[in-house]
Formats: C-alpha cells, sequence, structure tokens
C-alpha cells in the first residue's frame, strides 16, 4: 500500500512541476510576445493563474505524503515523545481541517463556475475544469494529510522528530552550531 501511494505521490509531483514548467514558459513567452512584438499570448494572464492554482493545490497534495514543507519544530526537543506526538497529531489536524473547509468552499465555488458557464476573456476558454482540477487537489491533499495523521498516531516506528520510518529516535538533544 505504501509503494502504491508513493508512486501516486510522485505522479502528482510531475503534474505540479510540469504545471509549474507550462506556467512559467507561459508568462515568459506572454512577455517576449507583449514587449518584443506587441502582441502578448491571449487569455495569458488568465491562464497562467489558473494553471498556477492547480500547480500549487497538487503540490499541497504531496506535502501531506513527503511532510517536506517548511516548518519549526521547536518542540520536537523540549517534549517526551508521546507529548510530541500528540502535538503533531493536533498540527495535522489543525491542517486537515482547514484544507476540508478549502475544499468544501472550492467544490461551492466550481458548482458556481460549471452553472454560470464562465469563460477567459480572449479565447473563450471554460474556466470550470481548472476550478475542477484546484478542487480535485484538495481532495487529494485531504487524503494525504489524513493517511499522515494516521501514520503518525498507529506507527510504533515513525519518528516524528526526523518524519521517516526508522525504528529508533534520538531522545538527545543535538547543538549544532
Amino acid at each position: 500500500m505504501n509503494k502504491l501511494f508513493d508512486k501516486t505521490i510522485s505522479a502528482i509531483e510531475v503534474v505540479a512541476a510540469i504545471l509549474f514548467g507550462a506556467v512559467t514558459l507561459l508568462i515568459v513567452l506572454s512577455a517576449i510576445g507583449r514587449y518584443g512584438f506587441a502582441t502578448p499570448i491571449p487569455d495569458s494572464f488568465d491562464l497562467s493563474r489558473l494553471v498556477l492554482g492547480v500547480a500549487i493545490v497538487w503540490g499541497f497534495a504531496s506535502l501531506g505524503f513527503r511532510d517536506s514543507h517548511i516548518k519549526v519544530s521547536i518542540t520536537s526537543h523540549i517534549f517526551s515523545k508521546p507529548v510530541t506526538r500528540w502535538i503533531e497529531v493536533f498540527a495535522w489536524t489543525l491542517l486537515l481541517i482547514f484544507t476540508s473547509v478549502l475544499a468544501w468552499k472550492m467544490f461551492g465555488k466550481f458548482l458556481s463556475t460549471h452553472a454560470s458557464g464562465e469563460t477567459t476573456f480572449d479565447l473563450r476558454i471554460p474556466l470550470w475544469p481548472f476550478v475542477f482540477a484546484i478542487w480535485l487537489g484538495l481532495v487529494g491533499a485531504i487524503i494525504t494529510t489524513l493517511y499522515r495523521i494516521i501514520q503518525i498516531m498507529t506507527r510504533s516506528d515513525f519518528c516524528i522528530i526526523e518524519n521517516s520510518i526508522t525504528g529508533s529516535r534520538d531522545d538527545e538533544v543535538q547543538n549544532d552550531v
């Protein structure tokens, strides 16, 4: 199960990376067209912000599984392993709540965008597929965050400080200066 989940997350990360590359390329080409030839790419602003939104939430979906976001673990060295575990569960649960509310609101946005038939200005590209892709990324983030919470709560070999499966944990505080 873990290997399948790892491969799925890797695929999600590849999709997010490709989308970030596409946004970068679109912005650069539009700037060249706008300033070099006085002809920007039609709908480049709308498309770049929509694709960037999709890329961000799909990257956000991998955050729950990889646990590779920026964080400060000041308390990890102060408290015992069980207390630190519950602090981690609490923090991840807050993230789960936030992501769930965001997904709920985004699903409402998807429904309203689909019903209204909103499109981009120049090319008349429907907006709802982008909003739906953003919502799917948030659903993925909910699943991976829930997976992380279950992992922290149930795996005795889950090392919170290093955020990996190790089988042991250094209880000593390392003072690297």
